[in-house]
C-alpha cells in the first residue's frame, strides 16, 4: 500500500516526540546520598505539568542511513489531549494528529487518506510499546515510568542521581543480578540531575523484544517558573536503529488552544 511509508515516518516522528549530550544544568554539585523516597519526591515536585501547552518543534530523524525532518505546532491539554499540526520545509500542512489517552487519529493531507484507531493498534503495527501517558512524558520531559516500578535503586553515576529497577507487570525478577534472565524483563534507568532534580536522560532495555530505548534531555530553559528541555534526543534499537533530535521553541503554557480536527468526505481510510 502506498499510504505505509507516509505513516510508519509519522509515527516515527510521533515516537520521536517526546539534547544533543547529557549536561548539568545549574552547575556541577556533585550528588549526595540521598533515601529513595525523598529522591523520589524530589523529582515528583520537579516535574513540569502545566494545564495547557503551546510549542513549536523541528524533527530530524534517521532511520537506515535515511534522514527526514519537519516542523511541528503542537498543543496540549494535560492529560486530555495532544495535538500535531505538521507541516513540511514548504509551510504547508502535511498532516494533522490528535492524541486522546485511548485513541489516535491522523489525517494525511498529501494523499488524501486518514486514520482512526488505537495504540494497540499501532504498536502491533510498528513494533513499538506506547500510550497516551507515555508521549506526553516524553513530550514534558518527565519520567516515563517511575511511578510504575515496584523496585528501584538509587545510585550516583558521574556526579548525578541514577535510578535503576525493574518495569512493574514485566519485570519479576531481582535487579541485583548483574544479568536479568527470561521472557518479561525489561530495565529501566534515569540520571537526575542533583539541583534542579530535572531528568537529564532516562531509558529502557526489554529482554523480552530485544529493544532499547534512551532519551536525553538538555537545553532546559525556565518559562512561568516551569522548567523545560527545549532538545531531545531519543534512540530506538530494534531490528532496525533509529535515531532523532527535536528542538522546541515558542513555548507558551496554561493558556487554552483550540485543537480543531475533521477530515474531509473526500478521504479514505488507510490500509496497512
Amino acid at each position: 500500500m502506498k499510504n505505509k511509508p507516509f505513516y510508519i515516518i509519522l509515527f516515527l516522528g510521533l515516537v520521536l516526540m517526546g539534547c544533543k549530550s547529557q549536561q548539568k544544568i545549574q552547575g556541577k554539585k556533585l550528588a549526595n546520598k540521598k533515601n529513595l523516597p525523598t529522591l523520589l519526591q524530589s523529582v515528583e515536585n520537579a516535574e513540569f505539568k502545566p494545564d495547557w501547552l503551546a510549542v513549536k518543534a523541528s524533527v530530524d530523524f534517521e532511520k537506515n542511513e535515511e534522514k527526514t525532518g519537519f516542523k511541528a505546532n503542537i498543543r496540549m491539554k494535560r492529560d486530555s489531549m495532544i495535538w500535531l499540526s505538521i507541516t513540511p520545509v514548504i509551510g504547508v500542512e502535511l498532516a494533522r494528529v490528535v492524541l486522546t489517552p485511548d485513541s489516535v487519529k491522523m489525517v494525511n493531507r498529501l494523499e488524501g487518506t486518514y486514520f482512526l484507531g488505537d495504540y494497540n493498534f499501532l504498536n502491533k503495527t510498528f513494533d513499538v510499546d506506547l500510550d497516551y501517558a507515555t508521549i506526553q512524558a516524553m513530550l514534558l520531559g518527565n519520567s516515563l515510568s517511575l511511578e510504575d516500578n515496584d523496585k528501584l535503586v538509587a545510585s550516583i553515576d558521574d556526579g548525578v542521581y541514577l535510578l535503576s529497577g525493574l518495569k512493574k507487570r514485566k519485570l519479576r525478577k531481582s535487579y541485583e543480578k548483574e544479568e536479568a534472565k527470561g521472557n518479561d524483563e525489561s530495565i529501566f534507568s534515569a540520571w537526575i540531575d542533583p539541583i534542579s532534580f530535572k531528568i537529564t536522560r532516562q531509558s529502557f532495555v526489554d529482554f523480552n523484544t530485544q529493544q532499547s530505548f534512551d532519551v536525553f534531555y538538555n537545553d532546559f530553559k525556565t518559562v512561568e517558573n516551569e522548567v523545560f528541555p527545549h532538545q531531545t534526543v531519543i534512540t530506538l534499537e530494534a531490528e532496525e536503529k533509529v535515531t532523532g533530535e527535536i528542538s522546541y521553541s515558542g513555548l507558551v503554557i496554561n493558556l487554552a488552544k483550540k485543537m480543531p480536527f475533521s477530515i474531509s468526505s473526500k478521504y479514505e481510510p488507510v490500509k496497512f
